[in-house]
C-alpha cells in the first residue's frame, strides 16, 4: 500500500501535539487513506519513445542520403575529369563532341600526342622512340594500316624496314618484322620476363602474299573432308586464317607471341592475361579480342598482337575497341 511519507511526518508532528484529541486523530487517518499513489502514464511514455525512435531514423536516413549524394558528386567529378583529360589521337581536333572519338585529343600547344604515365619494371628509356614512333610526315600512317576481310594489300606489297627478329622462339630464327616494331617487342618481352613470364617469344611475324596463300590452302585441305561445298569450307577457314592479301602479317606489324608449345594452348594462361593487360604500354594491341568476333570477323586469338604505337594502343585498350573501331571513330 502506498503512503504519502510527507503527510505521515506532518501527521506525527501534529499527533504529538494533539495526542489527546481522538477526533483529530481520526481526521488525519482519513486524509492519509484518501491520498492514492500516482500511476505512471505508460501510454504517453510509449508514444514519446516511438517519436524519439522515428526522429533518430529520419536523421540517420538524411545523413545517409547526403553522404550518398556526396559520393555521386565525387564520382561525377572524377569521371568528367577523366573524360576531359588529354587522350592520345591521330587527329588534331574533333568537331563532333558527342561521338566516341570526342575524348581523343592532341596536346593543343605542341600538337604532339600526350601520353599517360606508366611504370615499368625495366629501364624503358632506350625504347621510348620505338614504342611511340614518329608519325610526322607519314601521310598514310603506316602504323595504322588496316588489313582485314574487307581491306587488303597488293600482292607485291612489302613493308618497310624488315629485319630478322632476335625475339623469336627456337626454330623461328628467320622470322622477319618491321624494325621499329621489333624493338618495341623486345621491350615487351623483357618486361614480361621481369614479371615472371620468361618464355614469351614470337613464332610468326611478316608473311609474304605467297606464304599466306600456302597457309590458307593448307587449312582448306586439312578440313576439306568436313564440308560438302567449297564456299562452306572457305567460310570456316576464314574464321581463323586469312586469304592472301588480307592477312595482317603481310604488313610486318603483326606478331604471334606466347609462352606455350603451341599458340592454341596459350588461351587462358597467366601469360595470356598478362599480355592482354600490358601490351598496350609497348604499342601493341590484342588484335582479335574475345567478344569482338562480329567486328573483326575472326575468332578470338589470345596470341595475335598488332603494333600501332603506344598512344593509339592506349586509346584502343582503354576504350575496349578493335582496330576497326578505332578507324571508325577517329574519322
Amino acid at each position: 500500500m502506498y503512503i504519502n511519507l510527507k503527510a505521515l511526518i506532518h501527521y506525527n508532528n501534529d499527533y504529538g501535539r494533539n495526542s489527546g484529541n481522538p477526533a483529530y486523530y481520526m481526521q488525519q487517518r482519513k486524509q492519509v487513506k484518501r491520498r492514492k499513489p500516482r500511476t505512471p502514464n505508460y501510454a504517453k511514455i510509449t508514444v514519446a519513445l516511438l517519436a524519439l525512435t522515428l526522429i533518430i531514423l529520419l536523421i540517420t536516413a538524411l545523413i545517409s542520403k547526403l553522404s550518398s549524394k556526396g559520393d555521386e558528386s565525387g564520382s561525377l567529378i572524377s569521371t568528367n575529369s577523366e573524360k576531359n583529360s588529354s587522350t592520345p589521337s591521330l587527329s588534331e581536333s574533333n568537331d563532333n563532341a558527342s561521338s566516341p572519338e570526342s575524348s581523343i585529343s592532341n596536346d593543343e600547344e605542341s600538337g604532339e600526342v600526350s601520353l599517360p604515365e606508366y611504370s615499368y619494371s625495366i629501364d624503358i628509356t632506350p625504347y621510348l622512340d620505338y614504342i611511340e614512333p614518329d608519325r610526322s610526315g607519314d601521310k598514310n600512317d603506316y602504323w595504322l594500316i588496316l588489313v582485314n576481310k574487307e581491306k587488303s594489300v597488293a600482292q607485291n606489297y612489302i613493308p618497310p624496314n624488315l629485319v630478322k627478329s632476335q625475339n623469336t622462339k627456337k626454330g623461328y630464327e628467320n622470322t622477319e618484322i618491321n624494325a621499329t616494331a621489333d624493338k618495341a617487342l623486345e621491350a615487351l618481352i623483357k618486361e614480361a620476363a621481369a614479371n615472371g613470364f620468361t618464355k614469351i617469344r614470337m613464332s610468326s611475324g611478316y608473311r609474304s602474299y605467297a606464304l599466306q596463300d600456302w597457309w590458307f590452302k593448307y587449312y582448306k585441305d586439312k578440313y576439306r573432308q568436313n564440308y560438302k561445298t567449297e564456299s562452306e569450307l572457305e567460310e570456316y577457314v576464314y574464321t581463323f586464317s586469312m586469304k592472301p592479301g588480307h592477312s595482317e602479317h603481310q604488313t610486318g606489324l603483326a606478331v604471334d607471341i606466347y609462352d606455350t608449345d603451341t599458340n592454341s594452348e596459350f588461351t587462358g594462361t597467366p601469360g595470356s592475361f598478362w599480355l592482354a593487360e600490358n601490351a598496350h604500354k609497348f604499342g601493341f594491341i590484342l588484335r582479335y579480342p574475345e567478344g569482338k568476333e562480329d567486328v573483326t570477323k575472326i575468332m578470338y586469338e589470345s596470341w595475335h598482337f598488332r603494333f600501332v604505337g603506344r598512344s593509339v594502343a592506349t586509346v584502343i585498350y582503354e576504350k575496349g575497341w578493335t582496330l576497326e573501331e578505332y578507324h571508325k571513330y577517329s574519322e
